[in-house]
């Protein structure tokens, strides 16, 4: 349709501009005779008047359909409108980048990329519960707008530096993701040291406190809901296993032995999320997690008496994180003793382990670290018959206590579960 109007030739931008303008301010007859041609074309129009933007909008029908132009002068228009009539492309208007504000972007990386490398309920309701406590340590405002000097004192004021690293971990993540799709120039956390913090040194009990908290398990009556945590108690105390592992024990995991030992697999775990919901897992913290501790048997027919009712692959004990805390929390402030945790009975097993002269390398192995020392871990090979010479030391500390249980005979099913395993 336009091929066959001939257009004048024009200059460039800035010489047209200069042309169209007559030292008096006047356009010259030449440029108007230019611009009344291009206006009497069909199809073509410009604004005599600016829009409520100060730009003016030109228009010109190609292919029966308005493609418009806008400039600050009339007359940028025009020259914009020619370059359009000569066969140039019209000129396209670059798509706004979204501008991400930090709370949305930590709920969009973790629902988007995070997630799918976590495998539990609970990794996954932790990342959520990560990026909550992000959102309270930052205000909300632009993805960019987040400076390092801010992180860097944010962090400062965190008390334990697990907590620091956790928090950093998924802030930094979600920058550096948001940086590799250019949302952001650079990533703040880049230049962030965590300090680290050197809380109060985790202890065990005395060997006085021990005894006194033992003595107090031991007279809690063996009926009603308070047995449950006795056994519990008694069997973390015995064993030092992570409360996780003591909770995930079934009655296959009990094996009766000859003379006064028998043994418990430690080889998974149940965790909860924050909704309180449990989550049985096949596997222990590490690797190392996977052993074997042995147990007295009087205890393990103790145990196994009190689950002769739970099917083989339920839990023997069935409370929660929670309530096992509140419960020793309870029982602890009443003996006058302050200050411990449920974990606070695996420190204690451990010392006493030490306190017997137990090798550092039977330590290992029973507590289920994955290492000691460079020299234990790369050259010792402890077997199950090395850690056996020890059980009679192990125990010794639990003699007084452990009286109470040595009258006890197995049940019926209680006898045959252990030979099931």
């Amino acid at each position: 349709m336009y091929k066959k109007i001939k257009v004048y030739d024009m200059y460039s931008l800035d010489e047209l501009l200069s042309e169209l303008n007559g030292q008096d301010g006047s356009i010259s007859d030449k440029n108007k005779e230019r611009i009344n041609m291009l206006l009497e074309i069909k199809g073509v129009s410009v604004d005599k008047k600016p829009r409520k933007d100060g730009r003016y909008q030109g228009r010109v029908m190609i292919d029966g359909k308005y493609t418009s132009v806008y400039a600050k002068t009339r007359e940028e228009v025009i020259f914009k409108l020619q370059r359009i009539l000569k066969g140039e492309k019209p000129p396209t208007k670059k798509k706004a980048a979204k501008e991400w504000r930090l709370h949305e972007w930590l709920d969009f990386y973790i629902e988007n990329f995070r997630l799918n490398k976590l495998n539990s309920a609970k990794s996954k309701d932790e990342a959520f519960y990560i990026a909550n406590r992000l959102k309270k340590l930052f205000s909300d405002r632009p993805l960019k707008a987040l400076p390092t000097e801010e992180i860097q004192l944010a962090f400062n004021g965190i008390k334990g530096t697990a907590q620091q690293r956790v928090l950093l971990f998924t802030l930094n993540s979600a920058y550096e993701k948001a940086a590799l799709l250019k949302h952001v120039k650079n990533n703040p956390c880049a230049a962030v040291d965590l300090r680290p913090h050197r809380g109060a040194r985790k202890t065990a009990m005395s060997n006085d406190e021990q005894r006194i908290f033992l003595q107090a398990l031991a007279a809690i009556p063996d009926d009603g809901a308070a047995l449950q945590y006795k056994l519990l108690f008694f069997f973390v105390s015995l064993t030092g296993t992570r409360i996780g592992e003591a909770l995930a024990v079934t009655k296959p995991d009990f094996v009766l032995g000859a003379n006064d030992f028998g043994t418990v697999s430690i080889n998974k775990t149940v965790t909860y999320t924050r909704s309180n919901v449990p989550v049985f897992q096949s596997f222990t913290k590490t690797a190392a997690g996977m052993r074997t501790v042995p147990l007295p048997n009087a205890f393990i027919v103790t145990v196994l008496n009190y689950a002769r009712n739970t099917p083989d692959n339920d839990r023997i004990f069935s409370c929660t994180y929670r309530s096992a805390y509140e419960f020793l929390k309870s029982l602890l402030k009443k003996l006058g003793i302050q200050g411990y945790s449920v974990h606070t009975l695996r420190h204690n097993y451990s010392t006493r382990l030490k306190e017997t002269g137990t090798p550092g390398d039977v330590r290992q192995k029973l507590l289920g670290h994955s290492n000691i020392s460079t020299t234990e871990n790369t050259y010792t090979d402890t077997q199950a018959e090395y850690i056996s010479r020890y059980n009679d030391n192990i125990y010794s500390f639990f003699d007084t206590v452990l009286t109470q249980f040595s009258d006890q005979k197995p049940t019926q099913n209680a006898e045959k579960d252990p030979l099931k395993s």
